[in-house]
């Protein structure tokens, strides 16, 4: 008769079981074993050549398994920080002496799918110039892309090697905080940094909604509204709005006008025209001449309820948005950003070493279109200057 197997323990809160397929948890011990081990070899204790004690003893010298030990040493391989040597010994690598494959390949990550960006004039423009100077600096391309990426590492991330990450799209923080603790260069692209120390490849943001909110005033708008975008699945606000939002402030206070909370609408992805946060721009005894939005979608929102409304754009109300070269609504005036040079910027940043962070910023020159117009009865302001 076959014995029983025995009863599986099931597992409870304190010891939760990582489900198949899932990364390694960012704080797993042989990361930790493997950033102990790196120390010692930037600090000159294990000098270049130096042959390393055997897989027990390290296993005895960390309080750890030989399988730990295992996997910190393969990722210090991978690295290109430790080789094998004679007899399978492993032994501390010349520094320059990385493999080709980990110096040259980049990794593409995008929060979605790739086919979703590229439908667009600006996700073309941006592949367009990133993908060009990979291929101008002689690296392959990898590319990772779903919308699992939002809230997960690639799998096997640390067995890839790669000699850097770029990083499209929108990430929770506490991805963010893993690709921070990357021993390789990660790179975000068109988003500004915020408190992440990554390097970062952006618009010059809060330059361009200065110089868009100054020229409103200077046409004699002295009720600008301002709308922001917000990305409700990050948790986190988005930064771009956050800078463009601060330079819409900064323009408002230079032209001395006020900076009223009320004229700064939050709109989500899911906005309609008919939507509250859309409609409360035109509710009031003083409603907006003019609105500065954070994109064409947003701006188009507010074209069709103001229309909606029979209201004319812009005699009634003039609309800018921030849009890319080969804009999307090619009739919106405001300010307008090359994201091929953005994409390209971003690549470059894959030869910048890890620390310090480094970012780099994109002008959006203003592109005057038929969507901005002097209001009805107001008097332009020549002694305003947009920078």
């Amino acid at each position: 008769m076959p014995r029983p197997k025995p009863a599986r323990a099931p597992a409870g809160p304190s010891a939760p079981r990582r489900k198949p397929g899932r990364p390694p948890e960012p704080d797993a011990l042989f990361r930790s074993i493997a950033a102990a081990m790196r120390r010692r070899i930037e600090s000159g204790d294990w000098p270049t050549g130096r042959v390393l004690p055997s897989l027990r003893a390290l296993a005895a010298e960390f309080g750890a398994g030989p399988v730990t030990v295992r996997g910190a040493t393969r990722l210090l391989c991978l690295e290109g920080i430790l080789e094998k040597v004679r007899g399978g010994r492993l032994a501390v690598r010349e520094p320059h002496a990385v493999p080709e494959a980990t110096a040259r390949l980049a990794l593409l990550v995008v929060s979605s799918y790739l086919d979703h960006f590229l439908r667009t004039s600006y996700g073309r423009e941006l592949f367009g110039g990133l993908a060009l100077e990979v291929a101008n600096q002689g690296r392959p391309l990898l590319l990772a892309h779903n919308f699992r990426y939002l809230r997960a590492l690639p799998p096997r991330l640390d067995a890839l090697p790669a000699q850097g990450v770029l990083l499209w799209g929108h990430f929770l923080p506490e991805i963010l905080s893993a690709y921070e603790a990357l021993q390789i260069p990660a790179v975000l692209v068109d988003r500004p940094p915020g408190r992440w120390r990554l390097h970062a490849a952006c618009v010059d943001n809060e330059a361009a909604a200065r110089d868009a909110t100054l020229r409103l005033a200077a046409l004699g708008h002295r009720r600008v509204a301002f709308i922001r975008q917000i990305v409700l699945n990050v948790r986190d606000a988005d930064p771009d709005t956050l800078e463009r939002q601060r330079g819409y402030e900064a323009g408002l206070r230079a032209a001395r006008l006020p900076v009223r909370a009320e004229r700064i609408v939050n709109s989500p992805a899911e906005d309609t025209p008919g939507s509250p946060s859309i409609r409360s721009l035109f509710e009031g005894r003083a409603p907006p001449t003019a609105v500065l939005a954070v994109d064409a979608v947003k701006a188009r929102l507010v074209a069709d309820a103001a229309r909606a409304r029979g209201l004319a754009v812009p005699k009634d109300l003039s609309i800018a948005c921030f849009q890319e070269r080969e804009a999307a609504e090619p009739g919106f005036s405001g300010p307008r950003a090359d994201f091929a040079e953005l994409g390209r910027q971003a690549a470059l940043l894959l030869r910048e070493p890890r620390r310090p962070c480094r970012v780099r910023r994109v002008p959006a020159p203003w592109f005057d279109g038929a969507t901005v117009a002097p209001p009805r009865g107001g008097r332009p302001l020549s002694a305003i200057r947009p920078t």
